[in-house]
């Protein structure tokens, strides 16, 4: 896995699996197991999406289309790079909830959230994704990759967070 598409539909996919078993742990009743499990998640959607996945998008992708593509309208960029706002703000809101044992207000904000992540993310892969190679040529493509595999180096824990996620999703899934 070596181009940019390449990168952010793993990291894509990882995240739609995440937003699948966070849809099967917001049904549980149970509010003690409820909140053992959400906290899980709400650190991994932090974590992986402020640490990992929007700093590739936002200091290293957008700027190179907005710098380099003719083809791309700047008020549909800014609308997929505002989610971003959104999403920060939200997961947010929704530690506080946690945090504050308001659990009914965590419930709607997490729905909230992995509603409002599922379409920022689809939007991304018919919009930017799919398009990468008319926005970008070759050469800015590679160095768009370099970039990406050099931020996750810098950090180092992306493949743990991954890992570490998945487990926990075929934990739930297998329930």
């Amino acid at each position: 896995m070596n181009t940019a598409a390449e990168i952010l539909l793993d990291e894509h996919k990882t995240l739609f699996d995440a937003i699948e078993a966070t849809k099967k742990v917001q049904k549980v009743k149970d509010v003690e197991l409820y909140r053992k499990l959400i906290i899980n998640f709400i650190s991994f959607f932090k974590d992986f999406t402020e640490i990992y996945h929007h700093p590739k998008e936002e200091t290293i992708l957008y700027k190179r289309i907005l710098k380099h593509a003719k083809n791309i309208d700047n008020k549909i960029l800014n609308e997929i790079s505002g989610n971003h706002d959104e999403l920060d703000e939200l997961i947010i809101l929704v530690e506080q909830y946690f945090i504050e044992n308001e659990n009914n207000k965590l419930k709607k904000a997490v729905d909230k959230y992995i509603n409002l992540l599922f379409k920022h993310i689809w939007k991304e892969n018919i919009i930017l994704i799919k398009n990468l190679s008319y926005l970008l040529d070759e050469k800015e493509l590679k160095s768009v990759a370099k970039s990406f595999i050099k931020l996750d180096e810098k950090y180092g824990k992306k493949k743990k967070l991954q890992n570490d996620i998945t487990k926990l999703i075929k934990k739930i899934s297998s329930k």
